[in-house]
């Protein structure tokens, strides 16, 4: 039975962004370096990675949103694992953890990873041995390049619930040939890109587990599986358009900047955290947790800007009743006592 690799999808999520199209280097600094991104997890049933070569059209926009996660690039130096990574100069955060980065106008390259992937309610401070080559400068079609990297954990294993196991060690290597196999533009929901760049990723990624009890270490288990990455990418984006990933042959899932965004609402609002909206899908019930005390209100509309309900907000938690509505796409938008938007978000009710 193959084992999904929880640090190997933690690590790709991160590396997830003319008639010849070639990037110089990310344009961080020079807009937005806030993106918010959708997770299609049923796209097997009808979408693909389509043709490699030139002047390609490529098309995605049947995509749908099972998910939503907000990507900020931040100044390595501020952040509190700065030391851990002294190479590093940004930091690429997203729902499951930090990836720090050296990005500058030779290359853009992952040097570690901070996170608690696995749910196990501690974080991680792990470093890449070696380091990933995420994209060389100049980046263009035909660029090519095999890259290994892997990492090596050791962590407390006594709260697992294993009989005399007290401690694991969770090694990953990854074997990555990577070529810029097409150029062309690329059709994402509503949005249409007319110069972009597709990148396609082969890894072979080998996960081994030991275990140490009385005993000593022994190996509880290893797995080898190959697998195909498909990235889109935008000289005048700093993220990944689009991302399909391929696990045992089929698509496993498609991450896409959400070419749909709140209406009125910045990526830089959308990653406001003032008001916390959980779980996310919800069915009924979901939970508002308020923390910042300018936050008055919260409007909650339907996929068309409709205004279906809204909310007076106090400091605290409490219950956001859906019962009644139908299940799709809802925006909320987090409001002052003027009116004014200071936040905002997706909220999927199935």
């Amino acid at each position: 039975m193959r084992k999904i690799s929880v640090f190997s999808f933690f690590l790709a999520f991160f590396i997830a962004g003319f008639a010849q199209i070639t990037i110089t280097s990310l344009p961080l600094g020079t807009g937005s370096n806030t993106f918010i991104v959708a997770t299609d997890t049923l796209a097997a049933m009808g979408e693909n990675q389509g043709s490699a070569g030139t002047n390609q059209v490529w098309d995605l926009s049947t995509l749908t949103t099972h998910s939503i996660d907000t990507v900020q690039y931040l100044d390595a130096s501020t952040q509190p694992n700065t030391n851990d990574f002294p190479l590093a100069n940004w930091v690429v955060q997203s729902g499951i953890g930090q990836a720090y980065a050296r990005i500058d106008t030779n290359a853009y390259e992952l040097h570690g990873l901070v996170g608690d992937p696995a749910g196990l309610g501690t974080n991680f401070v792990v470093s890449l041995d070696p380091i990933t080559l995420v994209m060389p400068f100049p980046y263009t079609y035909g660029t090519a390049w095999l890259d290994t990297t892997g990492l090596d954990v050791t962590m407390d294993a006594s709260s697992f619930g294993v009989p005399l196991v007290d401690s694991g060690r969770y090694k990953s290597i990854q074997y990555r040939d990577v070529q810029v196999d097409g150029w062309g533009s690329l059709k994402l929901g509503q949005a249409n890109y007319p110069s972009v760049l597709r990148e396609k990723e082969v890894t072979r990624t080998i996960d081994t587990l030991w275990a140490h009890s009385l005993f000593g270490w022994n190996i509880f288990q290893t797995t080898d599986a190959t697998d195909s990455t498909f990235r889109w990418w935008d000289k005048n984006k700093a993220y990944t358009l689009a991302t399909v990933v391929y696990s045992d042959g089929v698509i496993s899932r498609i991450s896409y900047l959400d070419p749909n965004p709140v209406a009125g609402v910045s990526p830089e609002q959308t990653a406001y955290r003032g008001v916390t909206i959980y779980p996310n899908p919800v069915r009924e019930i979901a939970v508002a947790e308020v923390t910042d005390p300018n936050a008055t209100r919260l409007v909650l509309l339907d996929s068309q800007g409709r205004r279906v309900g809204e909310r007076r907000l106090t400091p605290g938690k409490f219950n956001l009743n859906l019962q009644g509505l139908p299940a799709g796409i809802y925006l909320y938008q987090v409001q002052n006592s003027s009116g004014e938007a200071l936040g905002g978000g997706k909220l999927i009710l199935e």
